[in-house]
């Protein structure tokens, strides 16, 4: 599902190609293994080409926090190569590019607000059921690695029908205390700041409170503005926060 969290990312076309990286602290930082970088070699590798961009990243989204801002900014890159260097690639082209990047770009190409995710999470169905909840998430200043949480995973795969018919049931009010991440059961006892800020997310009101993806961030779905608002500004004091109010 789609947050309103984001970086933001500008991009020229220049004499020499250049990647900044702009952090909270106005720290400028360069790297070569941004995934930025890796999908416009991604785009301009597949069209026979060679072009200089710039690309200057203001960063907002925590990293390691399971929150896909790795993941976005390469689909954003992606979309916008194709539309400043007018490649004409379709959204399942681009998709396809995305799966070489990581297995959640593709959603971010899909300009969807929810979707069910399969295979390995690149195969994408979008769909616009409208999320009528609003959300607050917050990172606890805890990096779980990827490769640790999928280590420890134990997953039971329901039938896509299933999915589908749940994530329906969801958007209309129904069965949010049946929502679960299976990554939980693994990362929360070697985390207990995750745990922790699960619990104070309920205490504050939440219906329900979940580890975003393979983590560390934490969401929480609230039945009203005002419960939900009052939890961000509290806890925007000690955590990166963000709220996304449908």
């Amino acid at each position: 599902m789609r947050i309103d969290w984001h970086d933001t990312l500008t991009f020229t076309l220049t004499p020499t190609p250049q990647m900044t990286i702009i952090n909270k602290t106005n720290t400028y930082l360069n790297t070569e293994d941004n995934l930025c970088i890796q999908a416009s070699r991604l785009l301009q590798n597949k069209l026979g080409i060679s072009r200089p961009i710039s690309i200057e990243l203001h960063k907002r989204i925590p990293m390691g926090a399971g929150l896909g801002g790795g993941s976005s900014n390469a689909a954003t890159t992606l979309i916008a190569l194709n539309h400043l260097l007018k490649s004409n690639l379709s959204v399942f082209e681009l998709a396809q590019l995305g799966a070489k990047l990581g297995a959640d770009v593709p959603f971010f190409i899909y300009n969807a607000p929810l979707a069910i995710a399969e295979g390995i999470g690149d195969i994408i169905t979008p769909y616009q059921f409208h999320f009528p909840y609003p959300i607050v998430i917050a990172f606890p200043n805890e990096h779980v690695a990827t490769a640790q949480a999928y280590n420890d995973l134990q997953l039971h795969l329901p039938k896509p029908k299933k999915n589908v018919s749940f994530l329906y049931s969801i958007c209309k009010g129904k069965k949010l205390n049946e929502m679960k991440n299976d990554f939980e059961a693994g990362i929360l006892p070697k985390f207990p700041k995750i745990e922790q800020l699960k619990k104070e997310l309920l205490d504050k009101g939440a219906s329900v409170s979940l580890m975003s993806g393979s983590g560390s961030a934490v969401f929480a779905i609230f039945e009203s503005k005002e419960k939900a608002t009052h939890c961000y500004n509290a806890l925007k004091r000690t955590y990166p926060s963000n709220l996304t109010l449908p």
